[in-house]
């Protein structure tokens, strides 16, 4: 109690000072509508600043959560689109009928790990075979496709990118020419379609999309843009440059998928070619 005191006798006129400023923001707040009114503004205006900077802090925070909700509801979306579904038609004497059924599944995960500088590059995802992983399911993100899984163990699988040198996947051009899509191992906005047909309708600009011969990835999967093409030397064919669309400095979210009916179609393969 003597410290308290003593506090409040060294600090007396420190102390009456700000009392009197009180009173007299008081009186003045009181006395007149324009005084009120300013204060009032002045207050109002600081206020909305606290709660701004505190929703700035509130979103920063829960970022991760909505990025999360956002990629969950976008797998749902792909599951529901037409890179998901293959159409049938079944014919049947005079009668006609056209159906669609699901031909791919497509997984939401989350890189942990991942490198682009070598020449045979890797990411790491955070599922694995308690999500139904297997090896040889396509990768892709919202902007293009990725790589392909390689290993997979319980909770965790490792992808071989775009970016490896062994990393090879069939695509066509936009008048349906294709051709397989490899790396150099130089840039890693570029890549190489190799083989395409010189009767091809190539355009520098146009879209690349995966191949109906890929029963990796489903067909039409954006995978670049035409950057240039030529023909070397007595090649019958060109050789495409392809500025690809994913950056691969900057994945987070990735969706596996899943090939449905990839077992059938490969222990048939596998009776009726050998």
């Amino acid at each position: 109690m003597k410290s308290l005191f003593t506090f409040i006798y060294r600090r007396t006129y420190g102390l009456l000072f700000v009392f009197l400023e009180v009173i007299s923001f008081y009186f003045i707040y009181q006395g007149t509508n324009y005084s009120s009114s300013v204060l009032l503004n002045y207050s109002n205006e600081i206020a909305g600043k606290w709660y701004e900077q505190k929703s700035k802090i509130y979103q920063y925070f829960y970022l991760k959560s909505e990025n999360e909700k956002l990629a969950q509801l976008n797998a749902s979306l792909l599951n529901k689109s037409y890179f998901a579904y293959k159409i049938i038609s079944n014919k049947e004497y005079i009668h006609k009928d056209t159906s669609i059924h699901q031909e791919y599944l497509f997984i939401n995960a989350h890189v942990i790990n991942s490198t682009f500088n070598n020449q045979k590059n890797y990411i790491t995802l955070d599922i694995g075979k308690n999500k139904g992983l297997q090896r040889d399911m396509a990768v892709i993100t919202n902007n293009g496709i990725v790589g392909v899984v390689k290993d997979v163990s319980e909770h965790y699988s490792t992808v071989i990118t775009l970016l490896h040198k062994d990393f090879l996947v069939n695509c066509m051009i936009k008048d349906g020419s294709c051709g397989p899509l490899s790396w150099d191992g130089r840039s890693r906005e570029y890549m190489q379609m190799n083989d395409v047909p010189l009767h091809a309708k190539i355009k520098t600009g146009d879209t690349v999309y995966t191949s109906h011969f890929s029963h990796i990835f489903p067909m039409l999967i954006p995978v670049g843009k035409v950057e240039s093409f030529e023909r070397k030397q007595k090649n019958p064919f060109y050789t495409v440059q392809v500025k690809i669309f994913t950056d691969f400095s900057s994945i987070h979210h990735v969706y596996v998928i899943k090939h449905i009916y990839k077992a059938e179609l490969d222990s048939l393969q596998k009776i009726s070619y050998q």
